[in-house]
């Protein structure tokens, strides 16, 4: 059977063109070395990090990329990628069963095998067209291409989530999401948001401050109260209470920010339009 191609994002998130995209990357990767970015000394499962053209964001994700690069042993990652629906509303997630996400650097496969296992779940919806229009998620892929390229058998397993359900039926559509997980796998969970979206610079630096402060020591219940009464802003609110609340529950709660900025800052200006970003990894 031959699978659906997810094939990129909307013109415009990251280049259409190999060798654009790559030189894009590996001035990423120079920029990374200038930081001297610490790395964790414990295996780093969890990620949260931003989904905007990689112009803007990029390298605010690639950092946080390239630490788990340098945290993984095992040459066949399994990478979960919870992501928000800026298109469609749904209840529950919805994945991409037997479906290739394609970019300039080639393709990354579902794993079938082990998403077949969740397709049962009355939560979750198979529906590869919503993933080829949503880019929140497909922006992703090019950072695991390029991080792991070498000797590395990458298994990915991709949600949008959506809807209004209270926080306690989020809590047990987790559980089942867990429990539907083979024991012996140790995921790295992948959480994809931009944080605030506005027409105040002031006001992003402001907010960002205090959300990004709720990720890092808020539990996941008040991280996701505070969402809802707009303290918080993070249009992947969903997705990262799924990953703090997962990393609770897996005793990976250790969280550290890795980079931050906005949109403002990435051009030099000020007003208009702003959008901001950061990245921050979960550690056992």
């Amino acid at each position: 059977m031959s699978h659906i191609k997810i094939s990129g994002p909307p013109m415009g998130f990251y280049p259409s063109n190999k060798g654009s995209l790559l030189s894009l990357m590996e001035s990423f990767e120079e920029e990374f070395h200038s930081l001297s970015l610490p790395k964790t000394q414990s295996p780093i499962r969890g990620l949260v990090v931003p989904h905007a053209g990689l112009v803007f964001s990029g390298f605010t994700a690639y950092c946080a990329y390239r630490l788990l690069s340098q945290s993984i042993t095992t040459p066949d990652p399994l990478f979960i990628i919870f992501a928000p629906s800026h298109h469609s509303l749904f209840q529950g997630m919805v994945t991409a069963f037997n479906s290739v996400f394609q970019t300039p650097f080639g393709r990354i496969a579902t794993d079938d095998t082990l998403l077949e296992r969740f397709l049962t779940q009355p939560w979750l919806e198979d529906n590869a067209s919503l993933h080829q229009q949503e880019h929140s998620l497909q922006v992703q892929i090019p950072f695991l291409q390029y991080c792991f390229k070498s000797g590395t058998s990458i298994r990915l397993l991709p949600f949008l989530v959506s809807g209004n359900h209270s926080s306690g039926h989020w809590v047990k559509i987790f559980d089942d999401f867990l429990s539907t997980l083979p024991a012996d796998e140790k995921p790295i969970f992948i959480a994809s948001s931009d944080l605030y979206h506005g027409l105040s610079y002031e006001e992003a630096v402001a907010t960002d401050e205090k959300t990004v402060e709720g990720i890092l020591s808020d539990n996941s219940m008040n991280f996701w109260e505070n969402c809802r009464s707009n303290t918080y802003m993070a249009c992947g609110d969903l997705p990262v209470f799924a990953v703090k609340y997962i990393a609770e529950k897996q005793g990976f709660n250790k969280p550290r920010l890795v980079h931050q900025t906005n949109s403002n800052d990435i051009t030099g200006e000020r007003g208009g339009y702003v959008v901001g970003y950061s990245s921050v990894i979960f550690s056992e």
